[in-house]
């Protein structure tokens, strides 16, 4: 087998909201009854994945990079509008959906980011890191979680801390203002123990100290 980066030769686009298989279904692509990380090619070329990074219905379409203008227009005819990356930001700090290189990184523990259902396997044969997983899993100990928080009315930068009782006890990754809850919403990793909905901490913004109150992801 021989593994080669074809980063530069393919587009990836990502069709998302309640019609989203409507639209498929008008350019051809029978995927209304996909579960979700189900991936399947559609003739020379494109591959379609069902996946929900945004909390709404959603397909990843990959194909080569000459070809990505004529899969737009067809997505555009078949009702599709295009958006901001200001809006996949938003919808996704709601869904409380991570990013590489944002939220997480190659220090990040696993179970950290609150996606065991989606993303871990403890049935699956050997690979890199199960031990600490499945010790994790079985011990029921994990030092700090991903969580969202309700901000008030500006979001605050990534980076800022969270307090509680004059302890530190987290920190910010990422922000946006929501539209549905009608207030600023962060993502961020807080300590074991200040984790539960509800709980009121404290965000550090430039010294000043804001309410930060804890919620369940998604957020909308």
């Amino acid at each position: 087998m021989t593994l080669t980066d074809r980063t530069n030769e393919l587009a990836q686009l990502h069709l998302a909201g309640p019609n989203a298989a409507a639209v498929l279904a008008a350019v051809g692509i029978d995927a209304g009854e996909w579960k979700l990380n189900t991936f399947r090619m559609q003739g020379p070329g494109l591959t379609v994945r069902c996946v929900d990074p945004l909390g709404l219905p959603g397909y990843d379409l990959v194909c080569p990079m000459d070809e990505v203008a004529e899969l737009w227009n067809k997505l555009g005819h078949a009702g599709a509008r295009p958006a901001h990356q200001e809006v996949w930001e938003i919808l996704r700090v709601e869904a409380g959906t991570p990013v590489f290189g944002i939220d997480m990184d190659d220090t990040t523990f696993a179970p950290e980011v609150s996606r065991t259902a989606r993303a871990i396997s403890y049935n699956k044969g050997c690979y890199l890191g199960q031990e600490p997983i499945v010790m994790a899993r079985d011990r029921g100990v994990v030092q700090r979680g991903f969580v969202g928080l309700l901000v008030g009315d500006e979001p605050v930068p990534a980076g800022s801390t969270l307090h509680r009782d004059a302890k530190e006890v987290g920190r910010v990754t990422s922000s946006a203002r929501s539209p549905a809850r009608g207030q600023a919403v962060a993502l961020a990793y807080v300590r074991r123990g200040s984790q539960t909905p509800g709980t009121v901490l404290e965000v550090d913004v430039g010294g000043t100290r804001r309410k930060a109150e804890v919620t369940a992801l998604p957020m909308v």
